[in-house]
């Protein structure tokens, strides 16, 4: 019962944030969206590859940035930048229970931004998909940049450092999704030597749901997943 209570308050605790941070007219809006998305609509998703035999280059930010791995002493610090944007209780299920590792970036002392990455499947939320391409792969999940950083380089800078470490640790490719409607993410993972690999998509109409995976041809790949409401429908 503590526990439902628990999460009761957090859920309360996310909504007044949301409200407070969009306003009520906008989060309302948002909230229908989702309703209407929740039984029909196809979400569509591009799953990008980094190979990682060949060399990888780093990327600087436009701004001083340093950038390094997570380790437990920087657990309050992580959940205290995320506040605004997650729950607390995903932040530590994403920490302590689902494998994921922050890559921090500090400008002047201040943490600015991070990214998450794993070395188990990744599971594509909007399509409720779990990718697994098998050994030696590793998985990107979404930068979180604070507003004051953006536009500044922050996630490719980031990102590129995730792609070193994990060369350095011996995993041979890396995958990253972005929605077919998130342009920004998309162009983030091109400059940073990702290709696309494969569109996942989640199907849901009022009788039935399906998921539709599709290999995306090299030649073609870019065309493909370009602009919103490619892929399957």
């Amino acid at each position: 019962m503590g526990e439902f209570v628990s999460y009761l308050n957090d859920r309360f605790v996310s909504i007044r944030r949301s409200v407070r941070r969009h306003g009520l007219p906008t989060y309302v809006a948002r909230l229908a969206d989702d309703l209407r998305r929740a039984w029909f609509g196809t979400q569509v998703s591009t799953v990008f590859r980094r190979d990682l035999t060949g060399e990888v280059k780093p990327i600087d930010a436009k701004v001083p940035l340093t950038v390094e791995v997570y380790t437990p002493d920087k657990r309050d610090e992580v959940i205290r930048f995320l506040d605004p944007y997650l729950r607390r209780d995903v932040v530590e299920r994403h920490l302590d229970e689902e494998g994921w590792i922050p890559m921090l970036g500090y400008h002047e002392g201040r943490l600015v931004a991070l990214s998450w990455f794993s070395p188990r499947p990744l599971y594509v939320e909007s399509t409720d998909m779990t990718l697994d391409y098998g050994e030696g792969c590793a998985y990107i999940e979404h930068t979180q940049t604070d507003e004051s950083m953006w536009g500044k380089g922050i996630a490719p800078a980031i990102r590129t450092r995730i792609c070193l470490h994990l060369q350095g640790q011996g995993f041979k490719e890396v995958y990253v999704s972005a929605g077919d409607d998130n342009t920004a993410s998309q162009a983030v993972a091109r400059k940073c030597g990702f290709v696309p690999h494969e569109q996942v998509a989640y199907v849901k109409r009022p009788w039935g749901r399906r998921q539709i995976r599709r290999r995306l041809a090299p030649e073609g790949a870019a065309a493909a997943a370009s602009g919103p409401g490619a892929g399957p429908r």
